[in-house]
C-alpha cells in the first residue's frame, strides 16, 4: 500500500519532499473522477460537462497552493 503525501508535505522518512506540479492522477483524485475524464476535460473533449468544474476546481486548488 502506497502512502499518499501532498507536494511540499513531509514524507514517510520525515524528509521535506520537493514540490512538483500535479499529475493527472493527483487532479483526477482531488476532483473524483477518473484520469481520463480529467485528460478529456484538458483536452476540451466532449460528455465532460458534469465533471467540468470539479476537474477545474481541483486544478485551481493545485495552483493556489
Amino acid at each position: 500500500m502506497t502512502e499518499s503525501v501532498s507536494p511540499g508535505s513531509s514524507g514517510p522518512s520525515g524528509r521535506r519532499r520537493a514540490k512538483r506540479p500535479p499529475t493527472i492522477h493527483d487532479v483526477a483524485a482531488h476532483a473524483g473522477v477518473s484520469r481520463g475524464t480529467v485528460s478529456r476535460v484538458l483536452q476540451g473533449g466532449h460528455n465532460v460537462s458534469p465533471a467540468l468544474e470539479s476537474v477545474n476546481a481541483a486544478i485551481r486548488s493545485w495552483a493556489t497552493s
